[in-house]
């Protein structure tokens, strides 16, 4: 007998619904790396640390050639208005000062650029750098993705895409490598409408709440199941006018039992059929007597006889 539903397993690739990679701003040998790959971390939180000592000392001498060009900006003030010097040399020393604190800005950034911060919320994926090693700027140092939600990237081949356009029920879950027997269910999120040219598959990508207490990272594999319904299970055809309603609508068979006594049956119908035939769905297994002819003239544990011939005989 047929099972009514079948599992069709396929191959999952866990992708974060939101994933960067951290890196800092400036260069210097990593000094702080304390972080661990799985950790959960609030934004803000500190990720890294680089040597400040080379760009504090920078801060220092930017701070003092900002102090001197503000008293050369004063001292040429003074001169301005007791007419010693033009108005163009004073000019020079306004913007000589201007670059002064721009300068300081950009050192007082590159001191706080040693320190890099979590930009949000989330989970640290992938470590790519260790301790004390001399870093360059924009050099990836971890991954971070987001705790909201997590997406599962899978090919499946064309049957299996009709059957979610004709049925949008279907029972979705996956069971990671990580959390083995532990299936956690899964909803599609897209789908695309055309097959890969080379392995004539559909890529459907799922989604899933993140899971509080458990770690799920961007990469993991998983193995995806599809739980659809047997085409075979439902192909129990009977006559017709073997089936009869109560006055709720609901559908009835006779059933024959072994000692020919007769006992109705619930069944969910389906689809008519050519040749006078109707799909039973639920209520019928494969090998199960009933009475095709007659069922309204039946009560319960009626007996009958097996009929051999031919009806009109």
């Amino acid at each position: 007998n047929a099972e009514p539903v079948r599992d069709f397993k396929f191959p999952g690739k866990v992708q974060a619904l939101d994933r960067v990679e951290l890196s800092f701003e400036v260069s210097g040998k990593l000094i702080d790396i304390a972080i661990k790959e799985g950790q959960r971390v609030k934004k803000g939180a500190v990720i890294a640390k680089i040597d400040p000592a080379n760009y504090q000392s920078q801060l220092a001498a930017k701070r003092a050639q900002v102090n001197q060009a503000k008293a050369e900006v004063d001292r040429y003030a003074n001169l301005l208005k007791e007419r010693v010097v033009a108005k163009s040399t004073f000019d020079v020393k306004q913007r000589n000062y201007e670059v002064a604190v721009s300068n300081l800005n950009i050192a007082r950034k590159a001191v706080n650029d040693t320190i890099l911060r979590a930009s949000f919320s989330g989970i640290i994926g992938k470590r790519f750098v260790d301790n004390y090693q001399v870093i360059h700027a924009k050099e990836p140092i971890v991954s971070l993705q987001r705790t909201s939600a997590i997406e599962l990237v899978v090919n499946t081949p064309e049957n299996i895409m009709r059957k979610k356009t004709a049925d949008s029920s279907l029972k979705i879950s996956a069971e990671f490598v990580n959390y083995p027997g532990e299936r956690f269910p899964l909803k599609i999120k897209e789908y695309a409408v055309e097959a890969d040219p080379q392995t004539q598959t559909y890529r459907v990508i799922l989604t899933m709440p993140m899971p509080q207490d458990k770690t799920i990272l961007d990469g993991m594999t998983a193995t995806v199941f599809l739980e659809v319904e047997n085409p075979n299970s439902a192909k129990i055809e009977v006559p017709v006018q073997s089936v009869f309603y109560d006055e709720n609508g609901q559908a009835y068979v006779w059933k024959v039992n072994v000692d020919f006594q007769v006992s109705r049956h619930p069944v969910t119908v389906g689809d008519m059929m050519d040749g006078g035939k109707i799909t039973i769905k639920t209520g019928l297994a494969s090998g199960d007597r009933i009475i095709t002819a007659g069922v309204q003239n039946l009560t319960e544990g009626t007996k009958v006889r097996e009929f051999t011939g031919t009806m009109g005989e």
